[in-house]
């Protein structure tokens, strides 16, 4: 058995030999192929430019998406609650025992419908009272005007009659001038002169008597025509009392003041009825008013006849309506700073009731048959607003663009594209005019 000393020092020996002979083989192998060695360097060298190519000219994937025309438009948004169009709380004008009740809750009733009857039997009475005194005075009118008229022929003859004692009395001047020429021509007989001078003394005396006749039937005429005046008074203050008692008759009878429905009733028949105490609630919910409230900044930038649209979400799909401002309160509240509008929304199926909630979008401006991209495909610079498109070589085109309205993710594009491109969809912050895309999905 050889020594352990002995053991390590051939070891040691043998490695220095085989490391000897590794470098030989290694040097020889060099000097022997220098041009093997120069093909396989610069085979490495041209498989690493290769490499360094490919990297620069890598497709970037991107996702793409084209233009939509469509109408667009810009909605202001907000929401309101439903009320009524006309809504009452119905009392009654007077005292008294509810004598019927002829509708309850959810009756549709129209204008003047009688809803409810308070014992009206007095009223009633003293109306019927009222009539009576009123034909009355019709009477009395009636037969002051047959006096009037009477007197009117008295007067007719009393004239005629003065008229013919005038003509009479001038016929017996004209004789009694004649006559009493003749008789200072000593022609005529005192007597005969006398008999004349005696008939035109009773025709002047007739002719007084007519013109006093004439002149009483022309007072009893004024003094008739006085008696009309008064009865025509006496009729007008009866009418007037008729009608007082006619308006506290119908106070008696509690009538729908406009086309509606019956929302609520506070009392049954029997019970005691007073002013101001309301026996029903009435509401007309067609149309309905949709009244919400706008910021002040808001105001400007409506008006009447806005177009608005009405979604109720309780509703469901029928929960969609169209109306318009109808009104716009003048005042702004000082403590929120804010404005309301009312729209008119028909409502002839009734779906809708008052107190219910809506979303509001009230139209600001629209455009038809807009281009429009997503806001996602737009990108936002110190220079305005751009947009990457894809040409047909595959590189990017950074190209400005006009924005418009914009309706919730969708942007209307006024200029910089015609409608046809093709528009990198997002991720515009990694990419650079000219760069090489592949698309790899489509976007919106």
């Amino acid at each position: 058995m050889p020594k352990p000393k002995d053991s390590r020092l051939l070891l040691k020996v043998t490695a220095i030999a085989v490391f000897s002979l590794l470098i030989f083989f290694v040097v020889t192998s060099i000097k022997a192929n220098p041009m093997k060695d120069e093909k396989i360097a610069s085979s490495a060298a041209s498989r690493s430019s290769s490499r360094t190519v490919v990297r620069q000219e890598r497709a970037v994937p991107v996702v793409v998406t084209k233009p939509v025309r469509r109408n667009i438009q810009s909605n202001l948004v907000t929401f309101a609650e439903i009320k009524p169009n006309l809504a009452v709380d119905l009392a009654p004008e007077t005292s008294g025992i509810i004598k019927e009740i002829y509708v309850d809750v959810g009756d549709t009733v129209n204008k003047k419908a009688k809803l409810a009857q308070i014992k009206d039997e007095i009223q009633q009475a003293q109306y019927k009272q009222a009539l009576a005194g009123l034909e009355v005075a019709k009477a009395s009118i009636r037969m002051q005007e047959v006096t009037i008229a009477s007197s009117k022929t008295a007067l007719a003859a009393d004239i005629a009659s003065e008229k013919a004692s005038e003509s009479r009395l001038n016929n017996l001047k004209l004789t009694k001038d004649r006559l009493e020429k003749l008789f200072n021509e000593g022609a005529l007989a005192r007597q005969d002169l006398d008999n004349i001078i005696s008939q035109y003394d009773a025709a002047q005396a007739d002719l007084a008597r007519s013109k006093t006749g004439v002149a009483k039937a022309r007072d009893m005429i004024t003094t008739a025509e006085m008696a009309l005046e008064m009865r025509k008074a006496e009729l007008e203050t009866a009418k007037a009392n008729a009608n007082i008692l006619l308006v506290q008759y119908e106070a008696t009878q509690v009538e729908a003041p406009f086309d509606g429905i019956i929302t609520a009733r506070h009392a049954d028949p029997g019970a005691m009825a007073s002013p101001g105490v309301p026996i029903f609630r009435v509401e007309q919910t067609n149309p309905v008013k949709v009244v919400c409230s706008l910021a002040e900044k808001d105001m400007p930038k409506i008006s009447e006849q806005t177009k608005a649209l009405i979604k109720i979400d309780v509703l469901g799909e029928k929960g969609t309506f169209e109306g318009e401002i109808a009104k716009i309160y003048p005042t702004i509240d000082r403590q929120t700073r804010t404005g309301k509008v009312e729209i008119h929304v028909d409502n002839h199926d009734y779906a809708i009731k008052a107190g219910m909630f809506a979303n509001v979008y009230l139209t600001l401006t629209s455009q038809d048959n807009a281009i429009t991209l997503s806001r996602d495909s737009i990108g936002d610079s110190q220079d305005g607003n751009f947009v990457f498109v894809v040409k047909p070589d595959n590189r990017l085109e950074r190209r400005s663009v006009t924005t418009g309205i914009t309706e919730g993710t969708t942007v209307e594009i006024i200029s910089g594209i015609n409608g046809d491109e093709t528009i990198v969809y997002r991720g515009l912050e990694f990419l650079q005019d000219g760069m090489s895309v592949i698309s790899t999905a489509t976007g919106e």
